[in-house]
């Protein structure tokens, strides 16, 4: 994971300084949040919680979403912008899914229950 986490933040700090008039033009153009989103990504330290840690998350938070939240269901999109963008407010990092909603080729943990696959969102994105 931490090596997932220096990548993005290389390659964005790469970006943000040797591609300006590009970035310009998109935060202009296209999203004129794109900048910033960036900037908060390679300044931030990405949150790490375990699939169940964000399943708890999502059901203490009181926040009513259109897709159910429940242990052994994926996490959809807007479960995911939830934590980053409106919880932690910065990139999120959710490892240790149950294993009954990953591909059979993952690494089971010790556990039997969950796999080690994880999957990051960035905020803003």
């Amino acid at each position: 994971m931490q090596v997932a986490e220096e990548f993005l933040k290389t390659i964005f700090n790469d970006v943000l300084t040797n591609c300006g008039p590009d970035m310009q033009f998109f935060n202009e153009r296209i999203d004129n949040t794109v900048i910033e989103t960036l900037k908060g990504i390679v300044d931030s330290d990405f949150k790490r919680l375990t699939y169940t840690e964000a399943v708890d998350a999502l059901l203490k938070s009181g926040e009513s979403f259109e897709f159910p939240v429940e242990w052994g269901i994926d996490l959809q999109s807007e479960h995911e912008r939830y934590l980053a963008e409106k919880m932690f407010k910065k990139p999120v990092i959710v490892s240790d899914y149950p294993k009954g909603i990953k591909a059979f080729y993952m690494r089971a943990n010790e556990d039997g229950k969950t796999f080690a696959r994880w999957t990051s969102r960035s905020e803003g994105r």
